[in-house]
This record gives structure tokens, sequence and C-alpha cells, in this order.
């Protein structure tokens, strides 16, 4: 038995996450929540405590298991394609591929002496997160390509944490990976030129809304919350959560002269030119116009051939400790650079969040009857904010489609003679379900987030991340409000 698992008290563990899906199996229904809901909200329940608890792998499997059985869902026809051919989970495998080969090339430790070198570093460590979350939004509002910048960021914070003898997984990183899960969801629609505003776009177009929104104030809007949440968050972390630091040795750190190094030298040239080909790739399809046939191409080929990719050009580059290795070998080191057990345990709660918005578990039924009261007795502004924070909570459990489907509908049908209103709550529901990060259900950077264990306590992350993703939520509800007769 490993020391992580007999440091992790598993078997008890093991105990919860077993008799959370038992008792979905068994509930009745209750209200809006059928007896088959109940089951899937509980299996998926157990499938977070197994991937935050970081239980052995073989329990999320016996849990999908026992959920297959429950639900007669067909384990190998069915689950087994959702399990094992989601594209979050092949994007994760091939991001831990890349990551591992630019780790072993000395670039990460490279920045992050410089970055500790430079002279707002010295200031102290929360002027250096504030840095570290400002080249994040900028980085990614820029290349609209955030899983290869935040991997790399996570390595920047592991190796900071270690060169500034922090704990592991210290409350500084934990708020520093926050705000960088946060800064990147903003990112997403930081500017107008974002894949996800152009989406935005057709959407409106398809439901025949009159109103479009002005995609240059929207972008203020989301950069007006990047500049409020971040110090807020930065504040949280300095004044209540109080880490553990040694500011002086912030101060006092001095990059060490390294000797000329040619194998270095060349294994770093390798990874740099690995990672921009992986952002040019993923940024590409966003500055070309829509009928490029370059741009078709490249956005098939997506964040996972992306990665794939990058991690091809470092199987041809030298370690810089041994010329005779590579820094990467698909044969003999993949292996070495997956926890099995996380995603295992991510894998399996991302396949069974995927029957969270079936209309046979009543989660869509339950939200419109507890809303209902407030459809008539609030007025057309308080309404929207209640309908955007309520898709901020939601998408954490179920990604985008729960909340946009279920608020989005509901506000679009209370304003329907209200062409104005209608779109300015489709607009606050679609941007405040982006910021969503406590779970990695939610998708996107929160998945990036979650999987990397090795800089974050998970459990910590959940409070604080709700927290976050609300915090981002309140700030976009209340700018909405307040540039209404801009925005449209």
């Amino acid at each position: 038995m490993s020391t992580l698992e007999k440091k992790n008290n598993w078997h008890y563990k093991a105990v919860i996450a077993f008799a959370l899906v038992i008792l979905g199996w068994v509930l009745p229904t209750t209200g809006e929540i059928q007896s088959y809901g109940w089951l899937v909200i509980l299996a998926f329940a157990s499938l977070i405590f197994c991937n935050i608890n970081r239980l052995p792998g073989w329990i999320p499997v016996l849990v999908v298991l026992i959920f297959c059985q429950a639900s007669n869902v067909p384990f190998m026809t069915t689950m087994v394609p959702l399990w094992f051919g989601n594209l979050n989970l092949w994007l994760l495998i091939a991001a831990f591929f890349f990551s591992f080969g630019i780790r072993d090339s000395g670039l990460v430790e490279i920045l992050t002496g410089k970055i500790l070198s430079m002279r707002i570093a010295k200031k102290g460590p929360y002027w250096l997160m504030f840095t570290l979350l400002l080249a994040t939004f900028v980085t990614n509002a820029i290349t609209q390509s955030y899983p290869p910048v935040l991997f790399l960021m996570f390595d920047l914070i592991n190796d900071i944490v270690k060169k500034m003898d922090m704990k592991p997984r210290s409350g500084w990183a934990l708020f520093a990976a926050l705000g960088i899960g946060i800064s990147a969801n903003i990112a997403f629609i930081s500017v107008p030129f974002s894949g996800y505003l152009i989406g935005l776009l057709a959407i409106f177009r398809s439901v025949g809304m009159v109103y479009e929104p002005n995609l240059f104030i929207l972008s203020a809007i989301m950069i007006i919350t990047w500049i409020v949440v971040i110090p807020i968050l930065i504040a949280i972390c300095k004044y209540i959560v109080r880490p553990e630091l040694d500011a002086e040795k912030f101060k006092n750190y001095e990059m060490k002269e390294r000797e000329e190094d040619p194998n270095l030298k060349k294994s770093v040239i390798g990874a740099v030119i690995s990672l921009v080909l992986v952002i040019i790739v993923l940024a590409l399809p966003y500055l070309l116009p829509t009928t490029s046939a370059l741009r078709s191409r490249l956005s098939g080929v997506g964040a996972t051939g992306a990665f794939m990719l990058g991690a091809v050009v470092l199987c041809f580059v030298k370690h810089p400790k041994n010329s005779e290795e590579k820094l990467f070998d698909f044969g003999k080191k993949a292996q070495s650079t997956i926890d099995t057990n996380l995603l295992l345990s991510m894998g399996a709660a991302l396949a069974i969040g995927n029957y969270l918005g079936q209309p046979d578990v009543g989660l869509g039924a339950f939200f419109s009857k507890l809303l209902q009261p407030l459809l008539t007795s609030v007025g057309p502004v308080p309404l929207i904010v209640i309908l955007g924070l309520m898709s901020c909570l939601v998408t954490n459990f179920a990604i985008n489609s729960l909340p946009v489907f279920t608020f989005g509908a509901m506000g679009v049908a209370v304003f329907a003679d209200q062409p104005k209103y209608a779109a300015m709550m489709a607009l606050v529901v679609l941007c405040c379900a982006v910021m969503a990060l406590a779970l990695p259900s939610s998708g996107g950077p929160a998945l990036v987030i979650h999987s990397r264990q090795d800089v974050i306590k998970p459990q910590q992350l959940i409070g604080w991340g709700f927290l976050g993703c609300m915090l981002c939520g309140i700030c976009i509800c209340l700018l909405a409000v307040v540039f209404q007769n801009s925005i449209f």
C-alpha cells in the first residue's frame, strides 16, 4: 500500500463513496427529483468525493459499475465511451504529456528564477501573485488558449513554493491557482474577437433576439470584473487565510549564476519552440477569417491535438542531464506523467455529469419550481441578477448545459414582451456560466486546476472556488445593470 493511501484513511472514505451511490439507488422520488435523479446526483457526488480525496482508482470504477447496474445503463456500450472517450479527459492526458517534457527541459526553473529576481517580486509574495495573475489574464485574452498557459503557470507556482520553502500545497499556492483559473475564465470573454463571444452572437441570432450585445462594452465589463475580483482574492489570502510565508526570502532572493551548459540551452530552446507551436495552433483559428480553410483545419486539431503535437516535438529534444535520453518518450515516460487514480475518478465524474441535465433527473423542474415565486414577485433587474448568480452556482456541477437551458429558457419566457431584458438576461446567464471553477465538472480551466493536486488541496479549492466564482458573478451582474443602456 502506498504512503498516500495510508495517510488518506481511504478505507473509511471508500465506505462513504459506496454509501452515497447505494443511497441514490434506494431513495424514492421526492418532489421534482425522480428516484433515477437521486441515483445520478449521489453517484456524481460520490465520484467528486473520490476525486477530492484522491482515492484509489478501483473505487470510482466500482461506483460507476453500481450506477450502471442501478440505472440499466450499459457499461460497455454507453458508459465506457462516455468515460474513456471524454474529450476533456484526453485533453488532460495530452497536457500532462506535454507539461512533463517542459518541466524536464529546465525552462520552468529558469523562468522561476527570473520572475523571483524581478523588482515587483521583491516587493513581496502578494505582488508576485498579482503579477502571475495579470500575466495569465493578458496571455489568455490574446491567445485564447488557456491549457498551455495554465499548465506552465502551475509549474511556476510549484517551483516558487519549493524555492521559497513554503509548505507544499500552501494557502498562497491555493489562491494563486484560484486566481489563475478566474483570470483564464474572465479572459475567455474579455476581447471582442474571442471564440466564446462570437459563439454568443451566433446564439443570439439563431433564437431571433431583437438586440445584440456591444462586444466592446461587454469586454470592458469583463476587464473591470478582473480588476475588482483579483485584488479581493489577494486581500482574502493575505488578511484572512494568512499562509505562512517568509517575505524576507522574496526580498533577498538572488538567481544563481549558471555555468554555460550547451545541453541545457538546446533543451530550453526546444521546449520554447514546442510551447510556441502549441500556442500558435490554439490561437491562430481565432485570428483567421471564418472562411479560411486553415482556420477550419486548425480548429479540428483542438487543444488535445496541439498538446500531442507539442509532446511529439519534445520527443526529438535531448534531455539536459542525459544526452542519450529525450525530454519525452511515449513508450518509457508516459505512464509516469499521469495520476491514474485522479484520471479515473475525474473521467467518471465527467461521464456521470452528462446525465445531470436530463429531464428524467428532475433538476430543471426543481430549479423552475424553486424560482417560480420570484418570476412574478421581483422586478426585471433583480430577476436577471438572481438568474445570473444561479447560473454561476449551478454550472459548477453540470458544465454549461443545465443552467443555460434552464435559467435561459425561464428568463426568455418571462421577458417575452420585453426583448431588451430578454437579451440582457441571456447575456448575463451565459457570461456567469463561464465563471464556474469550484468543481472539475465545471469544465475548462476548472478541470486543469483540479488535475494539479500537486499544487492545491482540492477540498480547499471547492470552498474558495465557490466564493471566487460567485464574486465574479456578482460583479458581472452589477456591471451589466450599470451598463444596460450601453451594452444593447
